[in-house]
Protein backbone atom coordinates (compact mmCIF):
# COMPACT_ATOMS: atom_id res chain seq x y z
CA UNK A 1 0.00 0.00 0.00
CA UNK A 2 1.29 3.43 -0.91
CA UNK A 3 1.00 5.92 1.88
CA UNK A 4 0.30 9.51 0.92
CA UNK A 5 -0.16 12.70 2.88
CA UNK A 6 -3.12 14.96 2.27
CA UNK A 7 -2.16 18.50 1.43
CA UNK A 8 -4.20 21.66 1.25
CA UNK A 9 -3.83 22.97 -2.32
CA UNK A 10 -4.05 26.76 -2.31
CA UNK A 11 -2.77 29.26 -4.89
CA UNK A 12 0.22 29.99 -2.63
CA UNK A 13 1.23 26.34 -2.32
CA UNK A 14 0.56 25.63 -5.98
CA UNK A 15 2.84 28.45 -7.04
CA UNK A 16 5.69 26.93 -5.05
CA UNK A 17 5.31 23.44 -6.51
CA UNK A 18 7.75 22.33 -9.22
CA UNK A 19 6.37 21.76 -12.68
CA UNK A 20 6.28 18.04 -11.89
CA UNK A 21 5.48 16.92 -8.37
CA UNK A 22 6.09 13.30 -7.53
CA UNK A 23 5.21 11.32 -4.40
CA UNK A 24 6.82 8.00 -3.76
CA UNK A 25 6.51 5.42 -1.06
CA UNK A 26 10.10 5.30 0.07
CA UNK A 27 9.35 2.56 2.60
CA UNK A 28 8.33 -0.02 -0.03
CA UNK A 29 10.74 -2.08 -2.10
CA UNK A 30 10.48 -4.17 -5.28
CA UNK A 31 8.07 -3.03 -7.97
CA UNK A 32 5.95 -1.04 -5.49
CA UNK A 33 8.79 1.44 -5.16
CA UNK A 34 8.38 2.29 -8.83
CA UNK A 35 4.81 3.53 -8.42
CA UNK A 36 4.75 7.27 -8.88
CA UNK A 37 1.92 9.78 -8.77
CA UNK A 38 2.56 13.08 -10.51
CA UNK A 39 1.01 16.40 -11.21
CA UNK A 40 1.98 17.21 -14.79
CA UNK A 41 1.93 20.65 -16.31
CA UNK A 42 -1.63 20.49 -17.76
CA UNK A 43 -2.98 19.27 -14.44
CA UNK A 44 -1.23 22.11 -12.60
CA UNK A 45 -2.61 24.64 -15.06
CA UNK A 46 -6.14 23.29 -14.59
CA UNK A 47 -5.87 23.42 -10.81
CA UNK A 48 -4.57 26.98 -10.90
CA UNK A 49 -7.39 28.10 -13.19
CA UNK A 50 -10.17 26.63 -11.00
CA UNK A 51 -11.48 28.48 -7.90
CA UNK A 52 -9.61 27.17 -4.88
CA UNK A 53 -11.13 27.37 -1.44
CA UNK A 54 -9.28 27.49 1.81
CA UNK A 55 -9.34 23.94 3.17
CA UNK A 56 -10.10 25.20 6.63
CA UNK A 57 -12.80 27.74 5.84
CA UNK A 58 -15.61 25.27 6.63
CA UNK A 59 -14.05 24.10 9.88
CA UNK A 60 -15.50 26.90 12.09
CA UNK A 61 -19.00 26.11 10.85
CA UNK A 62 -18.49 22.39 11.45
CA UNK A 63 -17.10 22.99 14.91
CA UNK A 64 -20.00 25.31 15.74
CA UNK A 65 -22.49 22.67 14.62
CA UNK A 66 -20.70 19.98 16.63
CA UNK A 67 -20.65 22.22 19.72
CA UNK A 68 -24.36 22.96 19.31
CA UNK A 69 -25.19 19.26 19.11
CA UNK A 70 -23.11 18.55 22.22
CA UNK A 71 -24.92 21.30 24.13
CA UNK A 72 -28.31 19.92 23.05
CA UNK A 73 -27.37 16.39 24.09
CA UNK A 74 -25.97 17.52 27.42
CA UNK A 75 -29.11 19.57 28.08
CA UNK A 76 -31.36 16.63 27.31
CA UNK A 77 -29.19 14.37 29.43
CA UNK A 78 -29.33 16.76 32.39
CA UNK A 79 -33.08 17.20 32.11
CA UNK A 80 -33.77 13.46 32.13
CA UNK A 81 -30.70 12.18 33.91
CA UNK A 82 -32.64 10.95 36.95
CA UNK A 83 -34.82 8.57 34.96
CA UNK A 84 -32.56 8.01 31.96
CA UNK A 85 -32.57 4.32 31.13
CA UNK A 86 -35.49 3.57 33.44
CA UNK A 87 -39.13 2.80 32.68
CA UNK A 88 -40.38 5.95 34.36
CA UNK A 89 -39.61 8.71 36.80
CA UNK A 90 -41.47 11.49 38.58
CA UNK A 91 -40.70 14.16 41.17
CA UNK A 92 -43.21 14.77 43.97
CA UNK A 93 -43.02 17.90 46.10
CA UNK A 94 -44.76 19.14 49.20
CA UNK A 95 -45.75 15.79 50.69
CA UNK A 96 -44.46 13.46 53.38
CA UNK A 97 -42.68 10.23 52.58
CA UNK A 98 -45.62 8.35 54.14
CA UNK A 99 -48.06 9.95 51.71
CA UNK A 100 -45.81 9.11 48.77
CA UNK A 101 -45.25 5.49 49.81
CA UNK A 102 -48.90 4.72 50.59
CA UNK A 103 -50.13 6.36 47.40
CA UNK A 104 -47.55 4.49 45.32
CA UNK A 105 -48.74 1.22 46.87
CA UNK A 106 -52.37 2.01 46.10
CA UNK A 107 -51.77 3.09 42.51
CA UNK A 108 -49.71 0.00 41.69
CA UNK A 109 -52.41 -2.15 43.30
CA UNK A 110 -54.98 -0.52 41.03
CA UNK A 111 -52.78 -1.56 38.10
CA UNK A 112 -52.65 -5.22 39.11
CA UNK A 113 -49.46 -5.20 41.20
CA UNK A 114 -49.08 -6.52 44.73
CA UNK A 115 -46.42 -5.22 47.10
CA UNK A 116 -43.86 -8.02 47.39
CA UNK A 117 -41.19 -6.26 49.44
CA UNK A 118 -40.73 -2.88 51.09
CA UNK A 119 -37.43 -1.27 52.04
CA UNK A 120 -36.68 2.26 53.29
CA UNK A 121 -35.76 3.45 49.80
CA UNK A 122 -37.34 0.82 47.54
CA UNK A 123 -40.67 -0.89 46.95
CA UNK A 124 -40.94 -4.05 44.85
CA UNK A 125 -44.24 -4.87 43.19
CA UNK A 126 -45.17 -8.01 41.28
CA UNK A 127 -48.00 -9.19 39.08
CA UNK A 128 -48.60 -12.39 37.08
CA UNK A 129 -47.36 -12.20 33.52
CA UNK A 130 -49.89 -12.01 30.73
CA UNK A 131 -49.95 -14.51 27.90
CA UNK A 132 -47.97 -12.03 25.84
CA UNK A 133 -45.38 -11.79 28.64
CA UNK A 134 -45.09 -15.56 28.77
CA UNK A 135 -44.55 -15.79 25.03
CA UNK A 136 -41.92 -13.04 25.07
CA UNK A 137 -40.02 -13.93 28.22
CA UNK A 138 -40.94 -17.50 29.17
CA UNK A 139 -39.01 -20.60 28.22
CA UNK A 140 -39.84 -24.25 27.59
CA UNK A 141 -38.69 -25.25 31.07
CA UNK A 142 -40.30 -22.31 32.90
CA UNK A 143 -43.26 -20.93 30.97
CA UNK A 144 -44.67 -19.00 33.94
CA UNK A 145 -43.43 -15.41 34.14
CA UNK A 146 -44.13 -12.63 36.60
CA UNK A 147 -43.56 -8.93 36.02
CA UNK A 148 -41.55 -7.24 38.78
CA UNK A 149 -41.49 -3.44 39.18
CA UNK A 150 -38.77 -1.96 41.38
CA UNK A 151 -39.66 1.54 42.53
CA UNK A 152 -36.78 3.48 44.08
CA UNK A 153 -37.53 6.41 46.36
CA UNK A 154 -34.88 9.14 46.49
CA UNK A 155 -35.13 12.14 48.79
CA UNK A 156 -34.20 15.29 46.87
CA UNK A 157 -34.88 17.85 49.60
CA UNK A 158 -37.42 18.81 52.22
CA UNK A 159 -40.67 17.03 51.29
CA UNK A 160 -39.32 16.43 47.78
CA UNK A 161 -38.97 12.90 46.46
CA UNK A 162 -38.05 11.30 43.16
CA UNK A 163 -39.67 8.00 42.18
CA UNK A 164 -37.90 5.86 39.60
CA UNK A 165 -39.31 2.63 38.20
CA UNK A 166 -37.43 -0.29 36.62
CA UNK A 167 -39.38 -3.30 35.38
CA UNK A 168 -38.31 -6.91 34.82
CA UNK A 169 -39.79 -10.16 33.58
CA UNK A 170 -38.91 -12.93 36.04
CA UNK A 171 -38.72 -16.66 35.39
CA UNK A 172 -38.78 -19.13 38.28
CA UNK A 173 -39.60 -16.32 40.72
CA UNK A 174 -38.71 -17.16 44.31
CA UNK A 175 -36.26 -19.90 43.39
CA UNK A 176 -32.93 -18.91 44.93
CA UNK A 177 -31.03 -20.85 42.27
CA UNK A 178 -33.06 -20.67 39.07
CA UNK A 179 -34.72 -17.25 39.35
CA UNK A 180 -33.84 -15.16 36.31
CA UNK A 181 -34.67 -11.49 35.70
CA UNK A 182 -34.88 -10.00 32.22
CA UNK A 183 -35.20 -6.25 31.95
CA UNK A 184 -38.19 -5.16 29.89
CA UNK A 185 -37.36 -3.16 26.78
CA UNK A 186 -37.75 0.58 27.21
CA UNK A 187 -40.48 0.63 24.57
CA UNK A 188 -42.68 -0.50 27.47
CA UNK A 189 -41.92 2.63 29.50
CA UNK A 190 -45.05 4.60 28.54
CA UNK A 191 -47.29 2.36 30.62
CA UNK A 192 -45.10 2.62 33.72
CA UNK A 193 -44.52 6.33 33.30
CA UNK A 194 -48.30 6.69 33.25
CA UNK A 195 -48.51 4.79 36.55
CA UNK A 196 -45.99 7.12 38.18
CA UNK A 197 -47.80 10.16 36.80
CA UNK A 198 -50.94 8.77 38.43
CA UNK A 199 -49.07 8.52 41.74
CA UNK A 200 -48.13 12.18 41.54
CA UNK A 201 -51.62 13.23 40.51
CA UNK A 202 -53.24 11.31 43.36
CA UNK A 203 -50.78 12.59 45.97
CA UNK A 204 -51.44 16.15 44.85
CA UNK A 205 -55.20 15.53 44.63
CA UNK A 206 -56.19 12.84 47.14
CA UNK A 207 -59.81 12.81 45.89
CA UNK A 208 -58.74 11.81 42.37
CA UNK A 209 -60.65 8.80 41.10
CA UNK A 210 -58.32 5.76 40.86
CA UNK A 211 -57.45 4.77 37.31
CA UNK A 212 -58.10 1.18 36.28
CA UNK A 213 -54.93 -0.73 35.44
CA UNK A 214 -54.04 -3.22 32.74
Amino acid sequence: MILRKNYCLTPATLSNLPRTAQCRDESQESDLSNRVCSLDTPAMTRLQSEPTQNCGQHQPALWSFALLMIMVLVGCSSAGSKNMGSHGGVTIKGHSVTDVVLTTRDVFADNGFALAKAEPDRMIFERPGTRSDQIKYGSFGSPDVIIRAKVDLQEMGRETYFLRCDVFAVRDAGDTVLEDETRLILFSNKHYQKILDEVKQRVDNPKTTPASGN
